[in-house]
């Protein structure tokens, strides 16, 4: 037998040891005999096989099913089925033009489902860079999709592409503008687009190449739960030093549930809880909040625990638990709109609207709290009502405000600030009267004695009579509660200018979760540290994937 058909192993350190993976030497020994393990010169005990070299080898291979196993275990319980040898597998150059033809043909159908949304400005990028699949930038495309009965918000996977240079802003801009015209889009219906991203300062500096630029509402939503205890340098002088000194002191009880729960987990065989505690990763959304509110929930089972290391730990957290209870009830006020808008849906109306009312909430608990002398409740109060006003400045764009104002259940606007009111008015004054409305269509041979009988239809509104007509239309309850985008569907003879924009706007979703998602999900598909080896091709894989198993 030539030496090839071996499989030359380094010996394993430690040998199988437990004697349900041992079989019998005679067992061994006929499979040898019989060719269907590989084989070479050997031991009489079979524990041990000679090459030619005179390397020792531990471990073999089976010539049915191709396993490899250690000499000294005997052999191995397979039912071989399948005879490997009669089969003709196909070569990795095969499969690389099967990959490249199906992708093209994907992108193809990308392409064609985008041309009329981004014709129509109805498309909406959504970027962010992999954490999770290092230096890639990672874009989708949301548009509305007019093809079914009625139109619905649709996300597709637009590009990946490696970023192993710089970050600049105008490198990004190029990078989306090659993906673009890989599917055949000019530079100006590209830049013509949306964008959403997460807030970095070379994504947020997109906004002077592109139509907008809006912040990701779950990564502003975040932050500002995690500024009230940790308040920005720019706010620090907002505090009284016996305020800032109990943030601190509420910042440092949470770090310590952080650590009790990882200790927990780590000896979780050991104190056998019925509910371990979430562990808190700062890379996760609001995950401090939950393992706070964890460990308090679990802190009377604590109580009857013995081990010294936990001890420590909850004797520290002991005389700030009625604090940090307090401090929760402000906290997890940030959980409901998180996990709203996080979601690929058509929520942007909702974004402002949820933000100033979380203004008022703070507000309103802060003097209530001043009014009860809760120094505790009124200083977190205080913190949230700061930073949300803060977050609620670099949030709150163009857009949001155009689509709660387009909401017919929101335009009135009564959670608006006079400020945000008239900037909103005067938005949505200046995108009417942009709109060019097609003339009405003129009957193709009319039968002219018939049309005398009827009266001349209505000229097309103007566009400040829209507006007046929209404000003071009188709405049923099922217009009022209806998906925007069905709404302007349904009335567009009624509002053409409007319905225009509307479009335009609702493509635009809430968050890029959506980017957040595929790469936890391309994070179980692909190594991290493979994809330089051929970028072009790693992306056909992942738009393909994505594209055909609908991750969006």
């Amino acid at each position: 037998m030539d030496t090839e058909d071996i499989k030359n192993v380094v010996p394993d350190p430690s040998p199988f040891s437990s004697t349900t993976r041992k079989r019998k030497n005679e067992e061994i020994e006929e499979s040898l005999k019989s060719g269907e393990y590989y084989e070479k010169d050997f031991s009489t005990d079979f524990t041990i096989i000679i090459a030619e070299n005179g390397d020792k080898i531990d471990r073999i291979r089976c010539r049915k099913c191709s396993k490899i196993f250690s000499s000294g275990a005997g052999g191995h319980r397979t039912t071989h089925d399948i005879n490997l040898d009669s089969l003709q597998l196909p070569s990795a150059h095969w499969l690389r033009n099967q990959v490249e033809s199906k992708g093209e043909e994907i992108f193809r159908k990308i392409a064609n489902e985008l041309a009329v949304p981004i014709e129509k400005k109805e498309a909406c990028l959504v970027l962010d860079f992999g954490k999770k699949v290092h230096d890639f930038l990672s874009v989708f495309i949301t548009f509305i999709d007019r093809s079914g009965e009625k139109p619905q918000l649709k996300a597709l996977p637009f590009m990946f592409m490696p970023i192993f240079g710089s970050k600049r802003a105008e490198q990004v801009v190029e990078y989306i503008l090659d993906g673009g015209e890989r599917l055949n889009f000019t530079r100006d219906q590209i830049l013509s687009l949306r964008i959403v991203g997460d807030g970095g300062s070379n994504i947020k500096k997109l906004e002077d190449y592109f139509k907008s630029y809006s912040l990701c509402s779950c990564h502003s939503l975040q932050k500002a739960a995690e500024r009230i205890l940790s308040p920005l340098e720019i706010h620090e002088t907002s505090f009284h030093p016996d305020e800032a000194k109990k943030l601190k002191e509420l910042s440092n009880a949470i770090d310590n549930c952080g650590e009790l729960a990882c200790l927990l987990r780590r000896y979780r065989n050991i104190h056998n809880l019925k509910k371990l505690p979430v562990v808190y990763c700062r890379t996760r959304w609001l995950t401090f909040i939950t393992c706070c509110q964890d460990i308090i929930d679990v802190f009377p089972v604590l109580e009857t625990l013995t081990d010294a290391r936990v001890l420590k730990l909850r004797e520290k957290i002991r005389p700030m638990l009625p604090q940090l209870i307090t401090c929760m009830t402000l906290l997890k006020m940030f959980e409901v709109p998180l996990k709203m808008f996080e979601k690929t849906a058509m929520r942007l109306n909702e974004v402002a609207p949820y933000l100033f009312k979380l203004k008022n909430h703070f507000s309103s608990e802060k003097e209530k709290a001043a009014k009860e002398r809760n120094f505790v409740l009124a200083t977190v109060a205080k913190s949230a009502f700061i930073s949300i006003s803060h977050y609620i400045k670099k949030t709150v764009s163009d857009p949001h405000l155009l689509a709660t104002y387009m909401c017919p259940g929101m335009r009135t606007l009564s959670l608006f600030p006079d400020e945000y009111k008239t900037k909103t008015l005067e938005l949505i004054k200046e995108e009417v009267l942009n709109v060019q409305i097609d003339a009405p269509a003129v009957l193709s041979n009319p039968n002219h004695l018939i049309l005398e009988l009827y009266d001349a239809p209505p000229p097309p509104p103007s566009a400040l009579t829209e507006l007046f007509d929209y404000e003071n239309a009188k709405l049923s309850t099922e217009d009022t509660l209806m998906i925007p985008m069905e709404f302007w569907e349904k009335h567009k003879s009624r509002f053409p200018r409007m319905a225009q924009v509307a479009g335009t706007v609702f493509c635009t979703i809430a968050s890029e979760s959506i980017c957040e998602r595929s790469f936890s999900t391309l994070n179980r598909l692909f190594r991290s540290d493979r994809q330089s080896l051929d970028p072009e091709f790693v992306e056909t894989l992942m738009v393909s994937f994505l594209y055909l198993n609908n991750c969006t």
